[in-house]
């Protein structure tokens, strides 16, 4: 029997891709070919400053305890560069999201945002993004940080 979190996010990455791909078949038309995404290399960064500022990038973020939500996002990536759509991938152990999400609304290159988190024992994350989680819960309750900081993110 399949697990019920892979079904889902199967589910939830068929959608995705289905909206980016019907998102980019009504843009090709306007595109020209110098304007042509390049394909994603692995020493690439999530950088919210680089882009050009037409370019719109799919952002691919993950955590996982075994593997299996990596496995997904690289698949995900994958088919996303298949067909033309630029996009990033990175581990959330490795994201900061205070450096990467505080200029988020200024950037137009920023594209839609895919989390991909495993659950590990009784729904909770798995150890490799804990940080992440906890700073999300944290922010959503501190007074001090702006309520629209994430406004913007699709």
């Amino acid at each position: 029997m399949i697990p019920v979190v892979e079904i889902v996010l199967c589910v939830v990455a068929f959608f995705i891709t289905h909206l980016l791909m019907r998102r980019r078949r009504a843009h090709k038309a306007d595109r020209s070919p110098d304007q042509t995404t390049a394909s994603y290399n692995e020493s690439d960064k999530f950088d919210t400053h680089t882009a050009e500022p037409d370019e719109s990038i799919v952002h691919i973020l993950f955590g996982s305890q075994t593997g299996t939500a990596a496995s997904y996002a690289h698949a995900i990536q994958e088919e996303l560069n298949g067909k033309g759509i630029k996009s990033k991938l990175e581990d959330l152990k490795n994201f900061d999201p205070e450096d990467n999400f505080l200029y988020w609304n200024e950037s137009k290159m920023n594209g839609p945002v895919l989390f991909l988190i495993s659950t590990y024992t009784d729904g909770t994350p798995p150890p490799s993004c804990e940080w992440f989680c906890r700073w999300l819960q944290d922010a959503s309750n501190d007074f001090r940080v702006n309520k629209s900081l994430l406004s913007n993110m699709r």
